[in-house]
């Protein structure tokens, strides 16, 4: 992203293409959620690429072995409006914080600061014109996480407001959906108990619940506080975008480099919209298998419900590496009630974990632990932010070439 168009013209860019990329991936990001929630014996049973195509396949067409019917596809986009608020706001200030700080950095506050109002207001002057400077690797590391800090703080409840949508359309399809697989009879007989207590109909009624019946139950849980639930992982993991992006710079001058060596002599300094693909897509899979640990930890402690949960980073990850997270267990905060004076509060949906199914499986089932519980769900991650980072920068570049070749006709009329 190096792109020397004013902020504004990348910032928009980069939030359309990241809303496109977005909407095409949305079911892979939908299945990868599901996947970082699953339980360690669930997650060993699924197993990584192959289990999240299976989970998909079950949600659209059902399973005749269960005697379950598929909820079509549209149950793979639930939450898709709140996702594309947050991915257009998000993105939109990350790149126009990002192309700003660099502007500055490389140019001067001068040069940055184009609006004449802004600049009257700023009191900023007409100088000499600066040497550009050349941020290094470090210096694009730091411009990029004050950019991510601060589209985050921004994008953060409309985040786990699409969080909280998965996980609770997670609840329409059985907890124990994979048809392939062996179970303990231990666990068989949990299953055929658990099914006994079930309703005859083999088609679940599902609760389609919407983005303000989701934010007014997280804002009777937690209050305010609520929609800025984890902020402290998403802060650190603001370098995210920094390290893809200092990756993407490095990729693309070794691409740009080496076509200085071919023949046909000087090329431009832009990629082709494949080369951005690939490129982006690439800087995208080494950043996620870098800070996998932390974007699992955000997610389970995002979905947690219950405003005295002391759950933390270093918990979660501990419950990762040992194997011992339960996302059917009631947290903190939702145990029943036990004072007998009657409450004057209306009563209010309870929250997720307490509606969901016990767990099917015994103590001793195999499940994923150590590294391996720490990177639960990393295929379908890189998966996904593959196609999604790809789409995203191929999207921009198209945009911002546009824009210059619509600038050039207007100059050349």
């Amino acid at each position: 992203m190096t792109s020397t168009l004013p902020p504004l013209v990348q910032a928009l860019s980069g939030s359309v293409g990241s809303a496109s990329a977005s909407a095409l991936t949305y079911p892979l990001d939908l299945i990868t959620t599901r996947l970082q929630l699953d339980s360690p014996q669930k997650a060993k049973r699924r197993g990584g690429i192959r289990g999240g195509l299976r989970l998909l396949l079950y949600i659209v067409y059902g399973s005749k072995r269960k005697q379950r019917h598929g909820l079509g596809w549209g149950a793979l986009y639930d939450g898709l409006r709140a996702d594309l608020s947050a991915t257009m706001l998000s993105n939109f200030f990350y790149f126009y914080f990002y192309s700003f700080l660099r502007s500055l950095s490389t140019h001067g506050l001068s040069a940055s600061i184009t609006i004449p109002a802004l600049r009257r207001i700023l009191g900023v002057q007409e100088g000499r014109a600066r040497k550009p400077h050349k941020p290094t690797l470090f210096e694009d590391l730091a411009l990029g996480f004050i950019a991510g800090v601060a589209s985050r703080a921004v994008s953060t409840p409309l985040g786990i407001i699409t969080l909280r949508l998965q996980a609770e359309a997670a609840e329409a399809e059985d907890e124990d959906s994979d048809s392939d697989g062996s179970m303990s009879p231990v666990e068989g007989a949990d299953r055929e108990q658990s099914r006994s207590r079930r309703s005859p109909s083999p088609v679940p009624k599902i609760e389609r619940t919407g983005i303000v019946n989701i934010a007014r139950l997280i804002y009777e849980e937690e209050g305010l506080k609520g929609f800025w639930k984890g902020f402290g992982t998403s802060a650190l993991l603001s370098i995210n975008p920094s390290i893809t992006l200092a990756f993407f710079q490095l990729f693309r001058k070794i691409v740009v480099y080496s076509r200085r060596k071919s023949p046909t002599g000087h090329a431009s300094q832009n990629l082709r919209p494949l080369e951005a693909f690939f490129v982006a897509a690439i800087a995208n899979s080494i950043a996620s298998s870098i800070l996998y640990p932390l974007i699992l930890a955000k997610k389970r402690l995002q979905t947690r419900a219950g405003t005295a949960s002391q759950a933390t980073l270093f918990s979660v990850l501990k419950e990762a590496y040992l194997g011992s997270y339960d996302p059917h267990a009631p947290h903190d905060g939702h145990e029943q009630d036990t004072n007998p004076m009657p409450s004057t509060r209306a009563p209010t949906r309870p929250p997720l974990a307490q509606r969901s199914k016990s767990s099917y499986y015994s103590a001793d089932a195999p499940k994923v632990e150590g590294i391996e519980g720490l990177y639960q769900g990393l295929q379908m991650q890189i998966l996904k932010g593959f196609f999604n980072q790809g789409m995203t920068f191929l999207v921009k570049g198209r945009i911002e070439q546009l824009v210059v070749e619509a600038y050039l006709r207007r100059r050349a009329s």
